[in-house]
C-alpha cells in the first residue's frame, strides 16, 4: 500500500515485491539496508526473513571491520 503510486510500481521496472532489513551498527545507529525487489509478488518464509537478517547483521560486521582494519592501517602509519 505504501508504495502502490510509486514510479516503480506504477511503471519501468514494475517492482511488485520490495523487503528491506536496516544495516544496524554495534552502537545503534543505522548505515544502510539490506533490501530484496522482484517483478512477482511474493510472501516472504519467516526463514528467508530471518536470512536477510542474517546477511544485515553480516554487512554491519563486515563495514565495523573494515572501518577498525583502516583504523590501524592509519595509526601504523603515524607510527612510522
Amino acid at each position: 500500500q505504501r508504495f502502490m503510486h510509486n514510479a516503480m510500481v506504477t511503471g519501468h521496472p514494475n517492482i511488485r515485491f520490495y523487503a528491506g532489513v536496516p544495516i544496524v551498527s554495534s552502537g545503534g545507529y543505522n548505515l544502510g539496508a539490506v533490501c530484496v525487489v522482484d517483478k512477482q509478488p511474493r510472501t516472504p518464509s519467516d526463514q528467508q526473513l530471518n536470512l536477510l537478517r542474517n546477511i544485515s547483521r553480516q554487512v554491519s560486521n563486515l563495514i565495523e571491520l573494515r572501518q577498525r582494519n583502516q583504523e590501524l592501517e592509519a595509526a601504523a602509519t603515524a607510527a612510522i
